[in-house]
């Protein structure tokens, strides 16, 4: 069964949450309907192209910290993925304000 909610696994983290009472975050990377990703699952090219690179990117555009960033650099680069991450400074400024606020 597909709840279809990015915060499902905070009920992992703490049993003592219900998958019904949690909230969905809007800000959060959207995975889109559940049928659209089991079938997407089921070609692992499809997959890659559809679903997980653009939301990869999408999170490590706008929520990953410094040192993630350097993470994904790396795994893009082993991976043949193109190098979507602004490694400088200005990039790295811009995440840290963001947590500030």
């Amino acid at each position: 069964m597909a709840m279809e909610i990015t915060t499902h696994i905070e009920h992992h983290f703490d049993s003592r949450h219900k998958f019904y009472e949690l909230k969905p975050r809007p800000e959060a990377p959207q995975m889109p309907s559940a049928i659209l990703c089991f079938v997407c699952a089921l070609i692992p090219l499809l997959w890659e192209r559809a679903i997980a690179k653009p939301r990869l990117r999408y999170w490590d555009e706008h929520f990953a910290s410094p040192a993630e960033r350097a993470l994904a650099m790396a795994a893009n680069r082993r991976a043949g993925w193109p190098q979507w991450v602004d490694s400088s400074p200005r990039s790295q400024l811009t995440t840290e304000a963001r947590g500030a606020a």
